[in-house]
């Protein structure tokens, strides 16, 4: 995740709904913290104390952890209508 820009995660979090989900979280990092900061215009003090406390407990248990190896996911470009209707981009 911390690879991703901070427009890649808002990507991927709302196609969470897309497939059911009823949301997408992305705990936020200093990446998120400079976004705030330039884009948004807050200072860096109120933008880290947003975040402050955004991650799972470190002793959180989960039902089921599922990971990903993002880089075995094919590109896709999306068309218009449904996510369903996207087409590999090794295709075109």
């Amino acid at each position: 995740m911390e690879a991703l820009s901070i427009d890649e995660r808002a990507t991927m979090t709302n196609m969470a709904a897309e497939v059911g989900a009823f949301t997408g979280i992305v705990a936020p990092d200093g990446k998120a913290v400079d976004y705030l900061v330039a884009e948004r215009g807050m200072d860096r003090a109120e933008a880290e104390a947003l975040v402050e406390g955004l991650h799972s407990d470190p002793d959180a248990e989960y039902v089921k952890v599922i990971e990903l190896d993002a880089s075995e996911i094919r590109p896709m470009v999306a068309l218009p209508g449904d996510p369903g209707n996207g087409l590999y981009m090794d295709e075109l």
